[in-house]
């Protein structure tokens, strides 16, 4: 429902698609719910996703099994079995495979970075690679950018590692 909502949907099932250019080029996709203006806007087959939100995985071309709520949350996103919640939460996710990350600009320029948990405004924000990383509160691992294995919690912890 909304404009060009779901324009493309040619052999999908089981999508709700709310707000103008809603899964704009989805074609064989199922079980989705998209509530917002241009969710899920690029993407052709995604399925089992949940997305919330303004351009919510607007630019994204892939993943299953995802849920993403927040403006721009997952915009880029390609992998599967991730959770973003917030304002640009894992903005650049492309490849990078179950993730958590809650909170704005959490983990915001991740690429590849997969088993993460990032909870906190800008927790992780400039990790590319950083895979296997536990951040939690404001601004903790920051500047990590491909570091492995870390745990942090509290506010600014590890923020330059």
């Amino acid at each position: 429902m909304g404009s060009f909502a779901g324009l493309r949907l040619k052999h999908g099932y089981h999508n709700i698609l709310l707000g103008a250019d809603a899964g704009w080029f989805l074609e064989n996709a199922h079980d989705n719910i998209v509530i917002g203006t241009v969710g899920l806007g690029n993407n052709v087959t995604a399925n089992n996703v949940i997305a919330l939100g303004e351009r919510v995985m607007g630019n994204s071309e892939g993943g299953n099994h995802v849920f993403a709520a927040g403006h721009l949350a997952l915009n880029y996103n390609q992998g599967d079995h991730n959770i973003a919640v917030g304002n640009m939460a894992a903005y650049q996710n492309r490849t990078g495979t179950d993730n958590f990350v809650a909170g704005n600009q959490a983990s915001q320029l991740n690429q590849t970075g997969s088993n993460i948990i990032a909870i906190g405004r800008l927790a992780l924000n400039k990790a590319t690679n950083a895979s296997n990383n536990i951040a939690f509160g404001y601004i903790s691992q920051f500047e990590n950018l491909t570091g492995q294995h870390n745990v942090s919690a509290g506010n600014s912890a590890l923020k330059n590692i």
